[in-house]
């Protein structure tokens, strides 16, 4: 009678599970669900995990369970953690795949069809996210973030900057388990811990089209991280970095190579930061050589040349002996990006020396 059971629920299991964790989202959670409930693929189940809500959160995510079978709501007594919250959820999923989203964000309705569709065609694939429109509180559009779409490029922007959106994404129920969920000592951080992890037992993709309107609003965690979780954050390309190549990199140098790698770092990366930064992507770039497709070395220069152009054109806490330095260093590793940008800046010039003259002219006429 067990075995029966047992069969009934793998029959009666959905494609994909939505999981969701909740605390004090009374303010824009309704909407993340009305997008969820109106994807063009409808067969999941949409877990939400209220996380010790003391505003309105249960009692909204009741009222949505009541009118559709597919919400299913967990309770959390006392308030856990998003990392904690999460792993409650992820016992429940019943899925094979397993899609995250968060309480504040919105969904475009084919989503998960996008998704479901992709790894249907990729087998080899183990997670799948892709890009990312930025709103504000208001649900007004102001940003569009793109990440690498194949395997090797985002195996190489791993090492230092995160390449998936966590709300955005979806993997196999298999290796999330495999690993044993999410790591709750990372606060702030727990999705990039498990990039980490499971990365090296798959391979993984972005999709070029944005799967989350990511709301941008004061009371995310991201804003919340203090110095002891920021330094956990860092750990975790720490180890990657230690990993990638074989050696123990130290904290600061993960950090220096984080800020160098990065475009317009805020705040801006100091110049003992890119002095020794650019020493560690030399070096990663030497193991890349050897490791890697040309293709991937070639996103991966190219992505280095183009933060040391940023780093030369708008940091104005470093030296202009550095600054050039920087320019001829964006050269060596990648010319055609460097040129473009050269050029786009070159092709400025004349339009704010117009500028600038009329608005010499419109001056001279006041005085």
């Amino acid at each position: 009678m067990e075995e029966l059971t047992m069969q009934e629920s793998l029959v009666d299991a959905p494609r994909v599970s939505v999981l969701m964790t909740a605390y004090n989202a009374s303010r824009f959670i309704a909407e993340a669900l009305d997008d969820l409930l109106a994807q063009t693929f409808t067969d999941f189940e949409l877990l939400i995990v209220d996380d010790g809500s003391t505003d309105d959160t249960l009692s909204i995510l009741h009222t949505y369970a009541s009118r559709d079978p597919r919400v299913i709501v967990i309770a959390s007594e006392k308030n856990i953690g998003r990392p904690a919250a999460s792993n409650l959820g992820l016992e429940q999923c019943r899925a094979p795949l397993i899609a995250r989203a968060d309480a504040d964000d919105r969904y475009p309705a084919d989503r998960l069809e996008r998704q479901v569709r992709f790894f249907d065609e990729h087998p080899e694939i183990g997670i799948l996210s892709g890009a990312a429109d930025q709103i504000d509180e208001e649900g007004k559009f102001w940003n569009r973030l793109h990440f690498p779409g194949k395997d090797g490029q985002i195996r190489m922007r791993e090492l230092f900057i995160t390449s998936f959106t966590h709300p955005g994404s979806m993997f196999r129920t298999e290796l999330i388990r495999a690993v044993g969920g999410y790591d709750v000592t990372y606060y702030t951080s727990a999705d990039a811990d498990l990039w980490a992890r499971m990365r090296p037992l798959t391979r993984s993709a972005n999709l070029d089209v944005p799967l989350v309107y990511y709301r941008k609003h004061s009371a995310a965690s991201m804003f919340k991280r203090d110095a002891k979780q920021l330094a956990r954050s860092l750990g975790i390309r720490k180890r990657l970095l230690s990993d990638y190549l074989q050696r123990e990199v130290s904290l600061e140098e993960a950090g220096a190579m984080q800020m160098t790698f990065r475009e317009r770092p805020v705040p801006p990366a100091t110049q003992e930061q890119l002095e020794a930064g650019m020493r560690g992507l030399r070096e990663v770039l030497r193991q890349a050589e050897t490791r890697e497709s040309a293709d991937t070395v070639r996103y991966f220069k190219d992505e280095v040349g183009k933060a040391l152009m940023q780093h030369a054109s708008f940091n104005n806490d470093i030296s202009y002996s550095l600054r050039w330095k920087l320019l001829k260093e964006a050269y060596r590793w990648a010319p055609a990006v460097a040129s473009s940008w050269v050029t786009a800046k070159l092709k400025r010039i004349p339009a704010k020396i117009a500028l600038r003259a009329k608005r010499g002219r419109s001056h001279t006429a006041t005085r």
